[in-house]
């Protein structure tokens, strides 16, 4: 099964990060910067105090639109954050009752996730072990086969693929026909060397 391997917290580093270059770079002459001569290449005229007075207020609006795009950008970082929570907070949720070994009620927690997002691999992939868990081989099978066919991540699509060679190796090991078995245990070769690519 997979537990949540995303940390969502990165979403909150990239917002402290534009803070604090909105904060360094929106006067445009801190101390910190000036060291570095990055805005004193060329010598700058005197400028008059009416000439301030008059670009103060641009200055201002100028400041308050930064404001505003980052604070945007906030906002959406955190909707997106709250969102991906309330699918992990399930996802954990199945996990528990997984290891607690209540399959049903696991799958039930995939399943509904599943509902929101048919494509979550995550849920599907989880969902396959719990069906695998309950003796239900083909539904686990297809669960793996669409995780292995869909994700994007390369460990997850590993997984898929050993689990589907397990279940080729396992259905092999109890087969009674010679040239089914064999059939079977090329299957579950394929897949294991689809879980090493």
């Amino acid at each position: 099964f997979t537990e949540k391997t995303e940390q969502f917290q990165a979403m909150a580093l990239i917002a402290l990060l534009l803070i604090l270059l909105e904060f360094f770079i929106s006067s445009g002459k801190t101390k910190w910067l000036k060291r570095f001569r990055t805005w004193n290449a060329v010598n700058v005229t005197p400028v008059t105090l009416a000439e301030i007075k008059g670009t103060q207020k641009d200055y201002d609006h100028l400041y308050m639109k930064r404001f505003a795009i980052i604070f945007l950008i906030q906002t959406c970082f955190a909707i997106i954050s709250c969102a991906q929570t309330a699918v992990w907070k399930t996802i954990h949720q199945g996990n528990k009752a997984f290891h607690g070994k209540r399959y049903e009620t696991a799958a039930e927690h995939y399943n509904s996730i599943l509902k929101q997002n048919a494509v979550n691999t995550r849920a599907l992939y989880n969902l396959g072990n719990a069906r695998l868990a309950q003796g239900k081989i083909s539904a686990a099978d297809s669960l793996f086969t669409r995780v292995a066919a869909n994700d994007n991540n390369a460990p997850i699509r590993s997984q898929a693929n050993h689990n589907r060679g397990f279940i080729y190796q396992r259905e092999a090991l109890s087969e009674k026909n010679a040239e089914r078995k064999r059939q079977l245990l090329q299957q579950a070769i394929a897949c294991y060397k689809q879980a090493l690519d």
